[in-house]
């Protein structure tokens, strides 16, 4: 089945609910299961892969059981193809009598063409003939194209989405205490808000949220006589009410929850509220004024944020996902406030931010690329590491604004920061052992080592916790222990794309020297058992040689000939 509709029609709302309901009817006692995936703007990638890999694990774990073919992939500890994971799915369904998957926003992924093709394939293949499938997507051709001919076909323009979005009104009016001063007006209020969205949720939305806004009882007549023809234009004039004097710190929110959405170690349900505070105020009104954590307090943020954010409550319950999904989360729940998550309030938002839309004069300052929001975002992170108290000792990498860019910071050098001279400068502060901050690593090392709160895949764990070298006349400031560490954390390939970061440490200095300089490196690993009666795993393992010969040591995804090879590059371009 695919279900198609325009963006804010509420497909990922009706995907939501047939996924509930679906989890009530499925017994995996019975044969039955179902599983889901969101498709997500922030992803930034295609998402057959991941896609598959979450459908597997979801339903291995409901039915209780691995698959031998699955097993031996993991153990060869290479990344799974779309085959492998195929193969796999065939083999699970030989114990299953039927699988529901409802897959979700399919026009996000970027690419899409193989999503697609694997789809189609689910639906057709006998292989996969005991998999049924709910799609959702905007209704582009080349989906409609893939998908019509094989799926039952809804559109959410219909009239029974028209009712519900009037029901909708109906109770968003009459169950906001903002809106109780014009409830002698709610049915004129519903009559045209139902009317006028066209089967967009989202723009309903928008609109009573500018009604709730209205200082002055005047103006609501004027509002509903001139409401907004789409959501592009309902974003234009939220735009063009935030005042002058907010729109910088606006688009620094914006920037932050957009960043922490795109990172490569956080899930998508959004930036802790209390962190994201913290971040903004010492990003936004200078770094001396840090401590001033209440300059700016949660409900300043959504008034002028307005419709482009939500906040929203977290349970634990939205922790309880594989580690790789979700990693970092803790599961307790807070009662302090702390169990708040700040997100975009719709996808729509990004994609009115790199539309021509934005570029006009009155409000070009939130023009936000991807690209621009990774290197602003990175930037703000690795200085507030850079600038974190080397005596602290707060290890919580969700809430606390110094341990969440001390551990992320590892992180942001995948990207765009590569390529950026000062953001090259920032990282090669961060990874060098002689800065203050690095003391900090150790603490937050052990946490992920441990795997405290589903960690283990973090980069920050592939550098030593503590590292000694011999000052020389060449290198009295800890640059071959950085060139190690920056080796060390691209641990799958040393590539061409790190030659502009090294020149850039060498300083002019050859790469021999650099390679060739002794240091003493310790990291924190787990133990194959445990190392006392209380079940500790964690030890130290301490390292003496030449910065090359840790880097070879420590490789543990590169085989001798790859490694081989490797420094061969770096000699030749840097040597």
């Amino acid at each position: 089945m695919w279900i198609y509709g325009l963006p804010g029609a509420g497909k990922t709302v009706l995907a939501s609910y047939v996924i509930e309901e679906l989890e009530k009817l499925c017994e995996p006692a019975n044969g039955s299961v179902c599983s889901y995936y969101y498709c997500h703007y922030s992803h930034n990638q295609d998402e057959t892969v991941p896609f598959l890999s979450w459908v597997i694990g979801h339903v291995c774990r409901q039915i209780s059981w691995i698959p031998p073919e699955l097993k031996r992939l993991h153990d060869h500890g290479c990344e799974p193809t779309t085959a492998d994971l195929e193969d796999v799915l065939e083999v699970i369904l030989q114990r299953l009598d039927n699988i529901y998957i409802v897959i979700d926003a399919v026009d996000e992924s970027t690419p899409r063409e193989e999503l697609l093709s694997l789809i189609e394939m689910l639906a057709v293949d006998e292989r996969f003939e005991k998999i049924r499938v709910l799609a959702t997507s905007r209704q582009y051709f080349d989906i409609e194209q893939s998908l019509n001919e094989i799926s039952a076909s809804i559109s959410m323009s219909n009239t029974m989405v028209d009712a519900d979005i009037r029901r909708f009104v109906h109770a968003r009016l009459r169950s906001s205490h903002r809106l109780k001063r014009w409830q002698e007006r709610f049915d004129e209020i519903e009559e045209i808000l139902a009317t006028m969205a066209q089967g967009m949720f989202r723009w309903a939305e928008c609109q009573i949220q500018a009604i709730e806004r209205l200082r002055d009882q005047s103006k609501l007549q004027q509002l509903l006589s001139n409401l907004p023809k789409d959501l592009s234009e309902s974003y234009v004039r939220i735009f063009e009410a935030i005042p002058e004097d907010d729109r910088s710190l606006v688009r620094c929110i914006l920037t932050w929850v957009i960043g922490h959405s795109q990172a490569d170690w956080i899930y998508d349900v959004g930036v802790n509220a209390k962190l994201l505070l913290s971040a903004v105020t010492y990003e936004h009104f200078g770094y001396e004024t840090k401590e001033q954590d209440s300059i700016i307090d949660l409900g300043y943020l959504q008034e002028i944020c307005s419709c482009l954010i939500t906040v929203r409550y977290v349970s634990g319950d939205i922790f309880d996902c594989p580690m790789d999904v979700f990693p970092g989360l803790q599961t307790k729940e807070y009662t302090d406030g702390q169990d708040l998550y700040v997100s975009l309030a719709h996808y729509t938002v990004l994609e009115f931010l790199v539309s021509p839309h934005v570029f006009q004069p009155n409000f070009a300052l939130f023009a936000m690329s991807p690209e621009l929001v990774r290197l602003k975002f990175a930037n703000s992170v690795l200085k507030q590491a850079l600038a974190a108290e080397p005596g602290g000792t707060n290890t919580d990498w969700i809430h606390d604004r110094e341990a969440y860019c001390l551990t992320l910071g590892c992180a942001l050098y995948m990207h765009d920061i590569l390529t950026d001279s000062d953001l090259q400068d920032l990282f090669l502060q961060y990874i060098n052992p002689s800065a203050a901050h690095y003391s900090r690593f150790e603490a937050i090392q052990s946490k992920i080592v441990k795997g405290d709160e589903n960690s283990r895949c973090y980069f920050l764990r592939h550098i030593p916790a503590r590292v000694q070298w011999v000052p020389t006349e060449d290198d009295n400031s800890g640059s071959g222990a950085a060139l190690m560490n920056l080796l060390l954390l691209r641990h799958h390939s040393i590539q061409r794309e790190l030659l502009p970061m090294i020149r850039r440490l060498l300083s002019g200095r050859q790469i021999q020297e650099l390679l060739n300089a002794r240091v003493t490196a310790t990291f924190l690993d787990e133990a194959d058992e445990a190392l006392d009666e209380s079940g500790n795993y964690l030890c130290t393992n301490t390292l003496h040689g030449m910065v090359w010969e840790i880097v070879q040591s420590r490789q543990i995804f590169l085989d001798d000939e790859e490694l081989s090879e490797s420094f061969d590059m770096l000699w030749r371009h840097l040597g």
